[in-house]
């Protein structure tokens, strides 16, 4: 295993560990990182596991709206 992808499954790993502990402000920049390093690799497993991971993120039900009278 290279060093490149070794790199990637940690980031990957602390990725899916923020998203788990909510920690979405951290999981926005770690998603980042592994971005960037997907463009240096050219290989999109790593970045595909992470997208798959937000995906099964549960909703987080908006807001109502409260109108003033």
């Amino acid at each position: 295993m290279s060093r490149a992808k070794s790199l990637e499954e940690g980031v990957l790993r602390l990725f899916k560990r923020s998203c788990r502990e909510g920690r979405l402000d951290v999981a926005e920049h770690l998603l980042h990182a592994l971005e960037q390093l997907e463009q240096q690799d050219r290989s999109d497993l790593t970045l595909d596991d992470a997208y798959l991971a937000v995906a099964d993120l549960p909703a987080k039900p908006r807001p109502q709206k409260t109108w003033a009278h």
